[in-house]
């Protein structure tokens, strides 16, 4: 790595701020959330070990249930979410199939973008934690 490079990298680490991949600059997550899927497009499928998902734990008021509640989705940092999968890349494993259900951090994937009234998530697989079944 160039000096030039090595020190656009640190300065990146240092601001929290993610590094270019290739010479492509990270996705800003923030701004990402709040696009919808244009309603005359279909999503046929995702690339590389891409899963795209939809929240089954969020009500329409952004509610997440917990324990039997529900809590404002604002008024928790960090949440374990629960998706159903949609789609699946051709890189994902071959355990990942459509209509399973995950646990995933909050914090990861590119969260909100809205398709026909459902929440999706795009995420890696890499950042799935679990396979989950609901419990009786």
């Amino acid at each position: 790595m160039s000096d030039k490079n090595s020190l656009k990298a640190m300065d990146a680490k240092a601001k929290g701020l993610a590094k270019e991949v290739n010479g492509i600059a990270p996705l800003d997550l923030e701004s990402c959330s709040r696009d919808a899927i244009p309603k005359d497009w279909e999503i046929d499928s995702v690339m590389g070990d891409i899963l795209m998902c939809r929240y089954v734990d969020e009500n329409e008021s952004g509610e997440v249930m917990r324990d039997g509640v529900w809590v404002p989705l604002n008024m928790v940092q960090h949440l374990w979410r629960v998706v159903e999968v949609m789609k699946v890349g051709p890189q994902a494993s071959e355990n990942m199939n459509e209509g399973d259900f995950l646990m995933i951090p909050s914090s990861r994937g590119i969260p909100g973008v809205s398709k026909g009234g459902d929440k999706l998530i795009f995420i890696n697989e890499p950042r799935v934690f679990a396979k989950v079944v609901k419990s009786a």
